[in-house]
């Protein structure tokens, strides 16, 4: 987990697991210093996650992160958004010894051991920043 509290970002856009629900995970897709990461804001605790690990494919934009160790806490997320940036985002979660760490295309991150087992939660886009010219 990284101090979120001390981050100079910009939020560009936000979804959200329920929209209608106030006490919902809230995921913001944030710019730090240029470079895009996710923020979980975990339901009413407040507690923030950053996603830095971040790759791009046919798909869109990827973030992941996953907890270290050997509990069944070991969990692993991740996160895509839509190439065109205006649809809901997928939310994907890899239970403890259903992933591997790997490098691919130059960025470790988590795989899932088989594709299409897990089955996406949609996050439904409630704000986007609109772009400046």
């Amino acid at each position: 987990m990284v101090d979120t509290t001390q981050l100079e970002y910009s939020v560009v856009a936000e979804y959200r697991s329920d929209p209608v629900d106030e006490n919902a995970a809230v995921y913001q897709l944030v710019n730090i210093q240029g470079n895009l990461a996710m923020m979980e804001i975990a339901d009413s605790t407040s507690r923030q996650m950053l996603m830095e690990t971040h790759w791009v494919d046919a798909k869109g934009d990827h973030f992941a992160a996953w907890v270290k160790g050997e509990s069944v806490h070991s969990l692993a997320l991740e996160l895509v958004i839509p190439q065109d940036g205006c649809a809901h985002a997928l939310r994907y979660v890899y239970p403890h010894k259903q992933y591997d760490i790997i490098e691919l295309s130059g960025v470790i991150r988590p795989v899932p051991k088989q594709y299409g087992q897990i089955e996406p939660t949609e996050l439904t886009l409630v704000s986007r920043q609109q772009e400046t010219e």
